[in-house]
């Protein structure tokens, strides 16, 4: 029984009652955003387009505020299921645990294999200052979005390095690299590919993307809102489906890094189709809170690096901006180099 010792059950009923009702209707509710969360329909992408910790400090308040006239057991599954919502949708519980165990963000180590370190930044409609940056941390790789001009850009590189550096360049998508790139034929405006050699006879295989920009829409009491983002969501997937045809044409023993703006929430069903060849790189080695979008206040996680499975992550974290409107992300890796004679 849930009622107080000394209360008539007539006056305690109604308010446990209500109590019970909140309490389980706000569960129900965090476990249903949960799973769309998990499974990414497309019908209901205006819900998913709300990162999950948002759903929790909402729902949390009224399960604390109604916990104490519930019974014991159901206390103890309230803490349950928020706790496991926590752990399988809220992907910063992991990234700040692992940065406080951690110490900090981890340095790669160049034995035995290839390290480099990759950056990648939206340059907020061209913003030299934006893209300069990336300078700071001493990239083998840089991916630009939204980049400055072809001008500009060839500058960057060789401030970036003196010694030798390669461009491929789009008005929306560019990469630089230390040394050597060959660009690849890309069929659409919202990526660019090159193969970039990292030592003596080894290549990896490079993408630069931006996707189509997100709907900026949460009034979910909108017939519209849900319909908008809906078709955004087909159109984005439709992206990465020409983006994948492209990876599929990579030789299988190279290297892949994937990254850039996404436009998409981590995890959304857009990106669905990268996996399981590729994973996003900040799910193993992210450390700290990882937002990148908007740069003061970073809800989202727009900005990712995948990578293909002779890439190893390291770290991966988000930097703030100065000039941008996303914060820029870095990331160092192992990579497993390829030589012909690699057998």
């Amino acid at each position: 029984m849930c009622e107080a010792h000394g209360t008539p059950p007539e006056a305690i009923k109604p308010p446990l009652r209500r109590a019970r009702i909140v309490v389980w209707l706000t569960l129900f509710a965090l476990v249903l955003v949960a799973l769309c969360h998990r499974w990414q329909p497309d019908a209901v992408a205006a819900l998913t387009a709300i990162p999950p910790w948002c759903w929790i400090v909402v729902g949390a308040p009224l399960i604390l505020l109604n916990l104490r006239r519930v019974c014991r057991w159901e206390k103890l599954a309230a803490a349950g299921t928020v706790g496991m919502v926590l752990l399988t949708s809220v992907e910063q519980l992991r990234s700040v645990t692992r940065f406080v165990l951690l110490g900090g963000i981890p340095v790669a180590s160049e034995s035995h294999n290839q390290s480099l370190r990759v950056a990648s930044h939206n340059c907020s409609t061209g913003s030299l200052s934006a893209a300069e940056e990336v300078v700071p941390f001493r990239p083998d790789v840089v991916l630009l979005q939204e980049s400055p001009s072809l001008e500009r850009v060839t500058k960057l590189a060789h401030k970036l390095f003196p010694d030798g550096s390669a461009v491929v360049w789009s008005p929306d998508c560019t990469i630089i690299a230390r040394g050597r790139l060959i660009r690849s034929a890309t069929p659409a405006d919202f990526f660019v590919q090159a193969t970039v050699a990292v030592a003596e006879g080894a290549e990896i295989e490079v993408f630069s993307v931006r996707l189509m920009p997100p709907v900026v829409r949460y009034d979910l009491w909108s017939p519209s809102c849900w319909s908008e983002h809906t078709a955004a969501r087909i159109a984005r997937t439709a992206q990465v489906s020409v983006i994948r045809r492209a990876l599929e044409k990579v030789p299988g023993h190279r290297p892949v890094f994937v990254g850039g703006d996404f436009n998409a929430p981590a995890g959304d069903g857009a990106l669905a189709k990268l996996s399981p060849t590729f994973t996003d790189a900040f799910d193993s080695a992210g450390t700290g809170w990882g937002g990148t979008v908007l740069n003061a206040v970073p809800m989202h996680r727009f900005d990712q690096l995948w990578t293909s499975a002779a890439i190893q992550p390291v770290a991966v974290w988000s930097e703030k901006s100065n000039h941008s409107d996303h914060r820029l992300v870095v990331g160092d890796f192992r990579v497993l180099v390829h030589t012909p004679e690699t057998p």
